[in-house]
């Protein structure tokens, strides 16, 4: 394996001991206890790469906001980075680079083990029973960047399990507008899915009631759609009437 420009192996008596991704976690947990302030580096800069592989192409100064990081700050690691052939800055913006983009990919699962969110998805699988729980790193109160992510992983999870003809029941809501925002066609099973608003109008924004959320999905997955037009709340003489 070949970790910032140097070549490693790991062995033991009978030859190679561990995959390139768990040789590389081991690592990393090993630069942990022995140098603590490498792990704060690596996690700030992966931060930024990340933010820039959904945000690109953007300006320094708007992703120091995005960020919540100075723009004095993010100046030195945009210089480093740049220096490293992991950003490439024009006019228009900063962007990654195919070797940019190939480290976020590379270093996704890896820094999730470090911060303790795998083990914490784990744990939340067991407490509450379920099959499978995916956690996105960030406040997204705060980042309106991380509710984007939070899309992109939704769909993505959409796009491995869902199949032809499926349905799928849609609530409202910002999050969830957020995934609309980012759907795309699911290749494995866009033919004849169905989406249904599961709720009715809630006198709130339009662009997050679930009737809108889910005529944009189908749309962009190239689906179909029924809306649901009633109240989100009705009185027990409305059900009989």
């Amino acid at each position: 394996m070949e970790l910032m420009g140097h070549k490693m192996t790991m062995w033991d008596n009978n030859g190679p001991t561990r995959s390139r991704g768990d040789a590389v976690e081991h690592l990393l947990d090993l630069q942990k206890k022995l140098i603590p302030d490498v792990l704060d580096i690596m996690s700030g800069r992966y931060r930024i790469l990340r933010s820039l592989h959904f945000l690109q192409p953007i300006g320094r100064r708007s992703l120091s906001v995005q960020l919540g990081m100075t723009e004095r700050v993010l100046r030195g690691e945009v210089s480093f980075l740049s220096k490293q052939g992991l950003i490439h800055m024009a006019s228009s913006g900063m962007y990654l680079t195919d070797d940019g983009e190939a480290v976020v990919k590379a270093l996704g699962e890896v820094m999730k083990n470090i911060s303790g969110l795998k083990s914490m998805e784990k744990q939340l699988e067991k407490a509450l029973g379920l099959s499978k729980t995916i956690i996105v790193p960030g406040d997204s109160d705060q980042y309106p960047l991380v509710k984007k992510e939070l899309g992109l992983a939704c769909v993505k999870i959409m796009e491995q399990h869902l199949t032809a003809k499926s349905i799928i029941a849609v609530t409202g809501g910002t999050t969830l507008a957020a995934v609309a925002e980012v759907m795309h066609p699911l290749k494995q099973a866009h033919q004849e899915l169905l989406f249904v608003s599961a709720r009715g109008g809630l006198g709130e924004r339009v662009e997050n009631q679930a009737n809108t959320i889910c005529a944009k999905m189908a749309d962009k997955a190239e689906g179909r759609y029924h809306l649901l037009h009633v109240p989100d709340q009705l009185s027990d003489e409305s059900y009989h009437d």
